[in-house]
């Protein structure tokens, strides 16, 4: 009797079997009444634009919302902007100071032929000038295609793929210009080189400068002149550019003196060549030492060890000979060396669109699924 009496618990209404009980004998449970969606979003849209709550915007949503929408989205498969930065600048940028690179050792090749005496005396500067045009063309030419590209071209061609084949394009296009500015380098440096050692007359350059040298050499070898330092000293000495430059620039260069300059053989000399002669035939050398001299005797002519012409200095050999050397050394290893990277460029532009091929064939399983339906 002290204890509670426990309520009997609720009866459950009876419903008969198949259907379904009166909706008052079920209880519901009691959800708030539904909020309208902001007009705009996906729930939304069938509501009128100012009609019902608005409900209140996070930070970031806001910031979508009024963020310009990038020409190079997801949706048209284009290049997408990394920190406001605008793709064509950056890529224009990287692109021009690659081809810059590249083109470093070719202008500073061009640069050395353009500074070298030797070389701008016999070849000119034409060939030089068009290493340097071509490279700067190369550079121009990109700079004002990709501009080009990306203010008219559609946004659904700015893709990854377009990129890489520019990129090619014109690293092919610089190897090229390079391989076919160094061929005609090649062969002046070894024309150049077979006229100087085998005729001194080989054009009307290599004539006036063996006229000049002829002619300073005699002014050199009076007594007057002699006891002076330089013949730009002695009494009718007269500069004429570019040849007594050149012969100067030689005599100080290779140690030289004189161009093709030639005295007769005396029966002194002859004497003297004989007695050397007999001792290299005692040494066993005869065959390779006398040939060179007997052929220089048969024409009547050698060369003597004779004052300098610019110096006090005494030398041997005549600048023909080092000239042909300097020449040859400087203008042929350029253009062997600018062949081979032109080469080298433009294996490296096959070499890139293989691979890039490569990777068509790596993800084809992943951009095949793309069609598919989802069933």
């Amino acid at each position: 009797a002290s204890q509670a009496r426990v309520p009997p618990a609720p009866r459950r209404p009876r419903v008969a079997t198949g259907r379904f009980p009166p909706a008052r004998a079920m209880s519901r449970p009691q959800y708030p009444s539904p909020m309208p969606f902001p007009h705009g979003t996906m729930l939304g849209n069938v509501a009128p634009p100012g009609t019902g709550p608005q409900l209140p915007q996070s930070p970031m949503v806001a910031q979508a919302a009024t963020a310009p929408a990038s020409p190079y989205g997801a949706a048209t498969g284009g290049m997408p902007k990394n920190g406001g930065a605008s793709p064509a600048g950056a890529f224009i940028i990287i692109g021009a100071v690659l081809l810059v690179l590249l083109s470093a050792i070719p202008l500073w090749n061009a640069a050395m032929l353009l500074q070298d005496d030797n070389y701008t005396f016999w070849a000119g500067h034409k060939l030089p000038m068009w290493i340097i045009g071509a490279c700067v063309g190369v550079l121009l030419l990109y700079v004002l295609s990709v501009a080009a590209f990306f203010s008219v071209s559609g946004q659904q061609v700015q893709t990854e793929q377009t990129i890489m084949m520019m990129a090619n394009l014109f690293i092919m296009l610089l190897g090229l210009a390079l391989v076919l500015v160094s061929l005609p380098l090649s062969r002046q440096a070894v024309d150049t080189y077979d006229g100087l050692m085998h005729q001194c007359d080989f054009s009307l350059q290599a004539q006036f400068l063996q006229e000049y040298s002829q002619v300073l050499h005699n002014i050199r070898s009076t007594p007057s002149c002699a006891a002076l330092h330089s013949v730009e000293e002695c009494e009718g000495y007269e500069a004429e550019p570019p040849y007594t430059s050149m012969l100067k620039a030689m005599e100080h260069d290779f140690r030289c003196t004189g161009f093709c300059h030639f005295v007769p053989a005396t029966p002194s000399l002859l004497e003297s060549t004989t007695h050397r002669d007999s001792r290299r035939r005692r040494a066993g050398r005869w065959l390779a030492s006398t040939e060179p001299v007997v052929g220089l005797l048969s024409r009547g002519r050698t060369t003597l060890a004779s004052q300098a012409l610019f110096s006090v200095n005494t030398y041997g050999a005549t600048c023909e000979g080092a000239s042909a050397r300097g020449f040859k050394t400087l203008a042929g290893d350029i253009g062997v060396q600018t062949f081979y990277q032109g080469i080298y460029l433009m294996n490296l532009a096959v070499l890139m669109g293989f691979l890039k091929l490569l990777s068509y064939c790596v993800r084809r399983d992943q951009s095949s699924n793309i069609f598919k339906p989802p069933y």
